[in-house]
Formats: structure tokens, sequence, C-alpha cells
């Protein structure tokens, strides 16, 4: 057996950290997820259970990628090849192909609204209202729920091959019913998140763009279908930092993305550099550049062999490059 690539959620708390490895046995790639924490293994040695309670009630062409091997001190599952959603939509993006943009980003939205859910108000999820500490303003909000709680179904766990869609994370970390627009929330916030410096950086009087939430924008072509209702993201808000502070150390101000004016954004509002100003300002940057370049050429045995490992080692790289590259021009 022979371990290719390797990452540990360090961001968790430590009951629930995993560590996940791209496992080479008997010619054949693997992902293992190994629990690192109680509360992990709990949730590991349930997924088998998830698996089989959705299996067969997903979209004919989504699924779930296929459990191998199951024991207390693992969960291993078959490698699917192929882009991550999250990585399809930021190249279409790139290429100003907003139709195709916007069809993938619906691909996602269908995914997550297509999971098997029943209609129950709040009021009558007790464990739900518990553990979130739901307000009495929402106690007559009808919802469409999903159980088991899949919440971790975001455009970078979701992996596309042949005309088929492959969930390549479905733990689940809570034990009663979600949901499922929390989850179809989770899908947008996140994914608009990661391609924020990307979106304001392409926006203009052909790719216009309207508020999500404070300081989070959402290209008009994607928001004309699953849209969700302000009062709808105020709870989901809510339910998010609940759920972070739940597994994760690291503190996040959700409050920052309350308080917004809906419409279309002006444009003027990001910022433009020439190829010289851009040039001067970050022209340093360009030896780390080349330093990425070298390390792509490094592993690039590994990746003939696995076509997705940028969502390990090379992609987190690279994010962390174009992260402090964009926070400059931010500071700017």
């Amino acid at each position: 057996m022979k371990i290719l690539l390797s990452k540990t959620g360090y961001w968790r708390k430590e009951q629930f950290r995993v560590r996940t490895d791209l496992v080479e046995f008997n010619n054949k790639i693997v992902v293992q997820k190994i629990p690192l924490g109680i509360e992990s293994k709990r949730i590991l040695s349930d997924m088998e259970k998830t698996y089989i309670e959705f299996k067969n009630r997903m979209s004919k062409n989504v699924f779930l990628s296929k459990p191998i091997k199951t024991n207390s001190q693992s969960f291993s599952f078959e490698f699917n090849k192929g882009p991550m959603l999250e990585k399809m939509i930021e190249d279409a993006l790139i290429k100003r192909d907003f139709a195709q943009s916007a069809s993938l980003y619906f691909n996602g939205c269908k995914i997550v609204s297509s999971l098997p859910s029943y209609k129950n108000k709040v009021k009558n999820e007790k464990n739900f209202i518990k553990f979130f500490n739901i307000e009495k303003k929402y106690y007559d909000l009808e919802l469409d729920f999903i159980n088991p709680a899949l919440t971790e179904l975001t455009a970078d766990h979701i992996i596309y091959n042949n005309g088929k869609y492959f969930i390549i994370d479905y733990e689940v970390f809570f034990d009663f019913p979600i949901p499922r627009e929390f989850v179809l929330f989770r899908y947008q916030f996140h994914l608009l998140n990661t391609l924020q410096q990307v979106i304001g950086a392409i926006s203009s009087q052909l790719f216009t763009l309207n508020t999500y939430l404070r300081d989070l924008y959402i290209p008009s072509i994607w928001d004309f279908k699953y849209k969700i209702d302000r009062s709808k993201k105020e709870l989901f808000l809510d339910l998010e930092k609940r759920k972070q502070e739940h597994l994760n150390w690291e503190k996040i101000d959700f409050d920052r993305f309350r308080n917004y004016k809906e419409g279309v954004v002006d444009i003027r509002s990001f910022p433009r550099f020439t190829k010289s100003q851009a040039e001067a300002k970050f022209g340093s940057m360009a030896f780390e550049l080349e330093n990425r370049v070298k390390e792509v050429k490094k592993y690039k045995t590994a990746l003939n062999k696995i076509q997705s490992a940028k969502f390990y080692r090379l992609w987190q790289s690279y994010c962390r490059f174009r992260d402090n590259f964009f926070s400059i021009i931010k500071a700017k």
C-alpha cells in the first residue's frame, strides 16, 4: 500500500478531525478516511449507512462515491476521477463563458434540491430547535427536511465524470433532520465565497452582479433560479454560525454578512488596474508564481495518475497564492 497524498482537517476541533489519504493498492487508487477523534469515529462509522439510505434515492445521474471497506479504524471508498464542479464553474467564468457557468451552477443547485425530503413546520423538529437554538419567530415556517443531514454537499465535494456527478463527502454531523434549503444555502454561500474575487474581477455591463449578502455578490445570470428569500438567509446564517462553532476551532464573523441592500451592484465598486499598474504593484509576485509552476512540474507524474490531485496539495498552494494576491488588490 502506498500513500500518494494526505490531508488532515486541522481546522476542526480535535474530536472531529479526520485524515484523508489517497492510497494506491494493487494498482487501484482509493480514498481512505481515518478518524483522529472520538466523534469522528462515530461519524465515519455512519457513512456506510448514509450511502445505503441515499444510493437509490438520488437523481439518475447523481451518485455517492461507493464504499469499499469500513471498520472502526477507517472508511474507504472509490476514487472518482474528474474535475470538481467548483473548478468547472471557475474555469467557465475565466473563459467568459457565462452561460456555461450558469448551467453548471444550476446543476449543483438541482442536485441539492433533488435530495429526498419531507415537509414539516420548524416547531415540530424539537432536536433541530434545541441544537440550533431556533428563535420562535421561525416556528411556523414550513420547510423541506432531509434525514440523514447531508450538510457537506458543496461544489468542491461534487466530481463530474462522463455525464455523472459523484458526491465525495457525505459525512453526517447531526443525528436529526435539517432543512434541505439550508444545504442549498451552504452550496451557494461557500461557492460564492470561494469564487468572489474571480466574479468581481470579470464583472461588467454584460456580466452584472446582484447582492447575495452584505459584501457577497452573485452573477445576475445565476440569480433567477433557486433563489432563497431574505428571511431564510438570516435563519441559515444563524445555522451556519452554530454549525461552524460546533465543529471548528476558528471563529468566523457571520454577522458581517447581514444588513445588505438587494439589487444590482455598481461595477465601479470593484478595483480595476491597467497591465502596467499591475506589473508595478505586483511584479515581485512573478517569482513566487514561477516557483508554483516548478512545483506543478515536480508533481507531474502524480497528476498523470490522479487527475483531481489539485484538490489536495497543489490546489491548496494555488489558492493561498491567489488569495494573497487579491487581498493586496483589495487593500490598495
